[in-house]
């Protein structure tokens, strides 16, 4: 899978504008900071493809329309383990809220598959056979430059998402479990969630 870090805008409308014509899956994680802070600081945005993994530098751009334009794409599934956090983040960034969404690890909890944890390394794990090293989960993830060992945390937080969400689509099918997830998913959808009152 090829990476690309994106810093520029004219990087990030190209990105954005050819994925919007071109994919109906799309991986998305963020990194953001809570610390002293109310709501969390957005630091980084990770997307990926099938075939393609980007980090987004949301601290060095300022026009967000192609990203928001994806990210609301009613034909493009966006593929997040446990998502609250992230969509969270978004809105208070970005002012969406990411439609339609499908969360790994409510997925994996429907399944009842009792090997896969409620953790991304345990999903990743399971359904990719790759041990992953969650060793960054605590940076700084607003200094820059980012290490190599930050951005490889990072994509590696995207890279599986898909092949995951193929497999626990399967899974759910098979075992006609499709409108229990989607039952489930849809407080995700609910905007006021991600809005509390201070």
């Amino acid at each position: 899978m090829k990476d690309l870090y994106i810093d520029t805008q004219e990087a990030l409308d190209n990105w954005c504008n050819t994925q919007l014509e071109s994919i109906e899956l799309l991986a998305l994680d963020t990194e953001f900071l809570r610390v002293k802070t109310y709501f969390p600081k957005l630091c980084l945005i990770q997307l990926a493809t099938e075939t393609e993994a980007v980090c987004i530098d949301p601290l060095a751009l300022n026009d967000f329309t192609s990203l928001i334009e994806l990210l609301t794409a009613p034909h493009i599934t966006k593929i997040i383990h446990s998502a609250s956090q992230d969509l969270e983040a978004i809105v208070h960034a970005l002012d969406i809220l990411p439609a339609p969404v499908f969360d790994t690890q409510i997925a994996v909890g429907i399944t009842h598959n009792i090997k896969v944890g409620m953790s991304y390394h345990d999903l990743v794990l399971n359904y990719c056979e790759v041990d992953l090293t969650r060793d960054q989960t605590r940076t700084q993830w607003d200094l820059r430059p980012l290490t190599s060992e930050q951005l490889k945390y990072a994509y590696d937080d995207v890279h599986y998402l898909i092949p995951a969400y193929k497999k626990l689509m399967e899974e759910l099918t098979n075992s006609n479990e499709l409108n229990l997830l989607k039952t489930n998913l849809t407080p995700l959808t609910e905007r006021e969630r991600y809005e509390p009152s201070p």
